[in-house]
This record gives C-alpha cells, structure tokens and sequence, in this order.
C-alpha cells in the first residue's frame, strides 16, 4: 500500500469514528428509552418501578402507554393522607411517573377512562389526571410517590 493510500485509510477510518460517536452521543436519549421501556415489562417489580422513575425523567411520551397497560395490571390505588387527609395525594411508582410525564399523557389518560375496559382502573387514572391538570393545587401540599409494597393477602 502506498504511503498516500495509508494516510486516505487513516483519515477516512479516525472520519468513520468521529461519525459512529456523533450517531451514539445524538440518539443517547433514544437509547436509554428503549432501554427502560424494555424494562418496565420486567417481572421484577422493583426494576419495573426503577424504569418507570426513569422513564419520567426523561420525559418520555413513549412510555404512556406501557405506564397505563400496567397501571391496569398492577390494579394501582391512588391514597389521600395527611393530618386533615387533604394533605397529599399518594401514587404508586407507576401511576406517579405518569403523573410525571405531565400533558403529555392527558390525551390517552382520556381515551383509557372512555373506555370501559379500565373501569377498575378508573379512580387513580382520575386522580393522575386531575392532578397533571392542577385541580390538586389548592387542595393538596405534594403528590408523593408510594414507594412500599403491601404484602399480599392471604386467607386464614
């Protein structure tokens, strides 16, 4: 190979580099979306819980609707407490990281309450709801997360 031929290989392979890293560094956030998304489905309910926070943090309109299905597997509760139980609202890690995301996901926070198939999961979508659309303001200090796990029930 010649010495010119070298120097071309050199350049367009350290060109090659620099654009791969541009690509990763650009689609980082896509990345690590997809990611957590993939995990939300894990078994595990405290990885699940993990990526849910995640997700929220970035603020991912993808993930609404991965949230709502296990909002309505999961059977979340939506608590009231407090000294007066006016105090807060109380959301269990999926229902908060929807909460999180914010107007995003009012469109299909509607069309899962439209729909009667999520009548069990109709109260706390409600209070998600009400609270990303502020009715909470006056009457609530904080919207906290829930993050202990009841253990389950078992009969006598």
């Amino acid at each position: 190979m010649s010495r010119r031929g070298r120097w071309t290989a050199i350049v367009l392979g350290i060109l090659a580099a620099a654009v791969l890293a541009a690509g990763a560094l650009g689609f980082r956030q896509r990345l690590y979306e997809e990611w957590y998304l993939w995990k939300l489905r894990s078994a595990d309910r405290a990885e699940s819980d993990l990526a849910a926070a995640k997700l929220a943090e970035l603020g991912s309109a993808r993930a609404v609707e991965p949230l709502l299905e296990a909002i309505r597997r999961e059977n979340e509760v939506a608590t009231f407490g407090g000294f007066t139980m006016n105090d807060w609202l109380g959301l269990r890690p999926m229902s908060h990281a929807l909460y999180r995301i914010g107007g995003k996901a009012l469109p299909s926070i509607d069309g899962a309450l439209a729909n009667e198939a999520w009548a069990d999961s109709h109260k706390v979508l409600t209070c998600v709801r009400d609270a990303i659309q502020g009715k909470y303001d006056s009457r609530f200090s904080s919207v906290i997360p829930l993050t202990w796990h009841y253990p389950p029930l078992t009969s006598p």
